[in-house]
């Protein structure tokens, strides 16, 4: 009769490999748990965040509240639910007086290139050469002189 006996290193693996698949288990238990929980939790702020908006609670207010940035708040709302504007500021709803920052004489960049029949790299090669004149409006950006009447 030959039966076969397990030996102790046989046995001994066979029983951290128990001990190993219940561990994962457990953990795999845990996991699930936390998941749901975090499914829950996100779905209550998402909820929280779309009753705030209808009230018109500007995102920056909703930012600092929760600690997550704007854009995080705005991504958690969904598409399909309409984005509730906060009330325009008193103090910025008077009709604008002036020029539009930004303007100012001449074209734009874009502009003159399509007028010019050339690249922007083109125009701006040329202004800085002299061959086009340019200004710098409020805003930091160039525009060419000379050529409103031809667009």
């Amino acid at each position: 009769m030959n039966e076969h006996i397990p030996t102790p290193a046989l046995v001994s693996t066979a029983v951290q490999r128990d001990k190993v698949l219940r561990s994962v288990r457990g953990a795999a238990e845990e996991y699930h748990r936390a998941a749901a929980a975090a499914t829950t939790a996100s779905e209550a702020l998402e909820a929280q965040v779309l009753e705030a908006r209808r009230l018109r609670v500007a995102w920056p207010e909703l930012a600092e509240a929760t600690g997550l940035t704007a854009r995080q708040l705005q991504w958690r709302v969904p598409a399909d639910e309409p984005d509730v504007a906060p009330a325009p500021d008193p103090k910025f709803a008077a009709p604008r007086r002036g020029p539009r920052p930004g303007r100012g004489p001449g074209v734009g960049i874009e502009e003159a290139a399509k007028i010019l029949g050339v690249s922007r790299t083109s125009v701006y090669k040329w202004i800085n050469s002299g061959r086009l004149e340019s200004t710098t409006n409020d805003l930091g950006q160039r525009r060419v002189l000379g050529l409103e009447d031809l667009g």
